[in-house]
């Protein structure tokens, strides 16, 4: 998984965690100016996909592929979109999210950028 992705990956679950919405100032403030160096981080076109899909999609609109089907709409993947979602993020043909290809299973962190996260959160 390149830094793109894992960068992406990151953003949405800062973006959609509990803390970031929560109600004490500090933590959201703190989730804040993560949310904002992540954003820096990732290309203005990339990002631009992704924000597009994130009005649509809300939470799933980065998803893996699990085997050969995209788990947002569970239908089956070119061979094509398999290999070129392993590069990079890559729009499913079918429904049109963002997929990735983890090339090894990812945890993720309880603090992801200083903010801690939910326990549910955790892989």
């Amino acid at each position: 998984m390149n830094a793109t992705t894992q960068a992406l990956l990151d953003l949405q679950v800062l973006e959609f965690a509990k803390e970031t919405r929560n109600r004490i100032r500090r933590r959201r403030e703190r989730a804040c100016r993560a949310v904002a160096r992540l954003r820096r981080r990732i290309p203005i076109q990339v990002l631009r996909e992704y924000d597009t899909r994130k009005r649509r999609f809300g939470s799933n609109s980065l998803v893996p592929v699990e085997g050969d089907i995209c788990s947002g709409c569970r239908v089956a993947l070119s061979r094509r979109t398999l290999h070129d979602s392993s590069v990079r993020p890559t729009e499913c043909e079918h429904c049109a999210r963002l997929l990735y290809n983890p090339t090894r299973r990812r945890r993720l962190r309880l603090e992801i950028y200083g903010v801690p996260m939910p326990l549910e959160l955790a892989g």
